[in-house]
Parts: C-alpha cells; structure tokens; sequence
C-alpha cells in the first residue's frame, strides 16, 4: 500500500512538471526566415494581392454579387498592377550590373552569351570554354596563362 502511495505521488509530481515546464522555460523563439509569408502579409503588393485573393474566395462563397465582385476585382488588380510595376521599376534588373566584357562567356558558333554565369550555350547547348579572367584587373586571360598580360599579377 506504501508503495502504490509513493508511486502515485511521483507520478503526479512529474505529471505537474510536465504540465508546468513551459511557464518555468518558455521554448526558444524560434530562427526568423528571409521572407516568410507573414513578412509578405505585411508589404502593400502583399496585401493588394491578399485583397484579390480574398474577394475571390468572397465570390465563390455566394458573399458578393457579381456586380461588387467585378467593381472590387477591377481596382484591387488595378492597385497590384501599379504596385508592381512600381516595384519593378525600383528594383534593378538581374544581370544588369556592367559584366566586364573579359568575363562574358563566348560560344564558338553562337557567340556571347547574355547570362554571365553560363556554363552550357542556351541556344546551341555545346560546353561553352572556361572564362579565366585576372582577379586584379578582371581581364581575359588566355588558356594555361601563369601571368596576366595587362597587370603582370600571377594566375592563382
């Protein structure tokens, strides 16, 4: 009997501990991502998105007549259209950093390359030759160079 007693209050201490352990250690918050969607929830084009989203889900749910849904469709998408466009004239394109010329991958048929990291030619799919270019002065270098022909900086 003594010992089911004992048994039985252990068992409900640890039941107790267990119960209250996160008031006594709160978890550890946890690590924020890049953008999440809650960060997106929070930026105007998010929230313009979010609006279409929601009056579409309105619509098909009978909340609106078609009438409210075509005049809050029309300006919704109106306002994401000009966010959008906004952002994308603010933002720079990628790739539009000057590439220096020395390091624009070149296909022997097809000639160089728009994407600047390229190794495979987009249009005729051969192997394109490896750039070596001087990481002090950027320029070309020819194949097996130990020197740069411009600077005199040795090859790594």
């Amino acid at each position: 009997m003594a010992a089911e007693l004992v048994a039985a209050v252990v068992i409900g201490l640890l039941a107790v501990g267990y119960l209250l352990a996160p008031l006594i250690w709160p978890p550890a918050a946890p690590a924020r991502a890049p953008m999440g969607y809650a960060e997106f929830e929070e930026t105007p084009r998010g929230q313009a998105l979010l609006a279409i989203k929601e009056i579409e889900f309105d619509r098909a749910t009978g909340k609106l007549s078609q009438h409210d849904y075509e005049e809050l469709k029309l300006r919704y998408t109106a306002r994401a259209v000009a966010l959008l466009e906004a952002e994308t004239a603010a933002a720079p394109t990628p790739g539009a950093a000057a590439v220096p010329a020395s390091r624009v991958p070149t296909c022997p048929t097809c000639g160089p390359r728009p994407e600047p990291d390229a190794l495979i030619c987009s249009s005729c799919g051969r192997d394109l030759p490896a750039v070596v270019a001087c990481a002090s002065c950027g320029n070309r270098l020819p194949a097996g160079a130990r020197f740069c022909d411009t600077c005199g900086s040795g090859v790594a």
